[in-house]
């Protein structure tokens, strides 16, 4: 089972006492359900997936970034076969 931290104060009922999980400490066993809600209103973390989401967010932006410059060199060149001759010093 995944290990869940609090983003927020959480208040839930472990062993039917009311406890409050305060902000970056682990919370105590879920049900699937409860870690679902928690997680999907942005309660809870997994910090393993947000590590693993990050680590793919940034492999990402490297790509997008390697196409980008692809595409600007591709249009620079594009730009600099169709300009005009520079006309550089000669006889009057």
């Amino acid at each position: 089972m995944p290990k869940f931290i609090a983003k927020v104060t959480v208040v839930i009922m472990v062993e039917g006492v009311r406890t409050e999980i305060q902000p970056g400490q682990e919370v105590p066993e879920l049900s699937d359900h409860d870690a679902r809600e928690l997680k999907a209103c942005g309660a809870i973390e997994d910090p393993d997936e947000t590590a693993a989401q990050e680590k793919g967010d940034a492999r990402d932006k490297a790509k997008a970034a390697r196409a980008f410059e692809a595409e600007r060199k591709a249009v620079q060149a594009a730009t600099q076969s169709t300009a005009a001759p520079v006309k550089t010093g000669g006889k009057k």
